[in-house]
């Protein structure tokens, strides 16, 4: 079965998992899932670890250059959220690996993010976070 994406707020964890499948697009979904995580940050009592597997999406450079931007720098920006714990990245494209990486710049307000090869090794990785 495809999907463009799917949205999970994992039960009694404070872990929100996003997957974007092959047919996502940047530019036409970014608009219509960043409210609906946002949501989910805003009605959340603790900070949360925000997991994107974007294993199946494939970006453009201008692609990711514009998602780091929105998600930074727009009006409500997600990754500025205060109850944005840290962002995982779940991504082999050296790429998109880079751009999670640069999130961490002063231009983009020094997001916190790790980069996992795998949805397995991002929920150890939190889970882990919150054992600390």
């Amino acid at each position: 079965m495809t999907y463009t994406y799917r949205i999970e707020k994992l039960q009694g964890e404070p872990i929100v998992v996003t997957q974007l499948g092959a047919d996502y697009s940047m530019a036409t979904h970014t608009e219509e899932i960043n409210p609906r995580i946002m949501q989910l940050m805003d009605d959340s009592l603790e900070g949360l670890f925000l997991i994107f597997d974007v294993t199946e999406a494939s970006f453009s450079l201008d692609d990711v250059i514009a998602g780091a931007s929105q998600s930074t720098r727009s009006t409500k920006p997600l990754l500025r959220h205060p109850n944005m714990r840290q962002m995982v990245v779940i991504s082999r494209s050296s790429l998109v690996r880079l751009a999670a990486k640069g999130l961490s710049a002063p231009i983009f307000g020094k997001v916190n993010v790790k980069v996992c090869d795998t949805l397995d090794e991002a929920l150890a990785h939190c889970r882990a976070e919150l054992t600390a």
